[in-house]
């Protein structure tokens, strides 16, 4: 008998999938900006997504959205990294720059800002980020130094996320 885990597990899946996949939750946020992230995350696993991917699109696409943003209307000094907390109190630093998500959501909010800003407004909203620079600066003043500490991301769980992210290399099977 097999000791497995019964949860479906997040497979590796190609660049324009991503993409396509980016775009489709973009678009979702955009349309459903009056739900709350459990309910986009629900949405997403109806849909079929795991709770693994939904979770990651939840919170890497209002992030790279967020970020654009705030470089528009202040001056903000982002860490590099994130923290994943479990409800156990575990927490696991990774980099955004290994997060490919963040990467491609970057890249279409980069398009969405100029091509369609009413809906990059919306997603970006989404954002702790922008919502934290709201609460502690005049928005809509003068541009603002904001140095921001790293992120802390619940609801995905570290360890799995890290399975995701590690890469086997075909000698490295030992």
């Amino acid at each position: 008998m097999s000791n497995h885990n019964s949860k479906p597990r997040s497979l590796p899946i190609s660049e324009s999938t991503l993409t396509e996949q980016v775009k489709h939750v973009a678009v979702l946020m955009a349309r459903e900006a009056h739900l709350d992230d459990s309910a986009i995350v629900d949405m997403l696993v109806g849909g079929g997504f795991t709770e693994l991917q939904a979770a990651r699109l939840n919170a890497f696409v209002p992030h790279a959205f967020g970020r654009l943003l705030l470089q528009s209307k202040h001056k903000p000094e982002f860490r590099p990294d994130f923290l994943l907390e479990r409800d156990d109190g575990l927490r696991v630093r990774i980099y955004f720059s290994r997060e490919p998500i963040m990467k491609i959501a970057t890249k279409l909010a980069q398009e969405w800002a100029t091509a369609d800003p009413d809906n990059f407004g919306l997603v970006a909203n989404r954002s702790s980020e922008v919502n934290a620079a709201k609460v502690v600066c005049d928005w809509d003043g003068a541009p603002a130094p904001i140095e921001f500490t790293e992120a802390v991301i619940v609801g995905i769980d570290p360890c799995e996320y890290g399975r995701l992210l590690t890469k086997r290399r075909w000698w490295k099977f030992w």
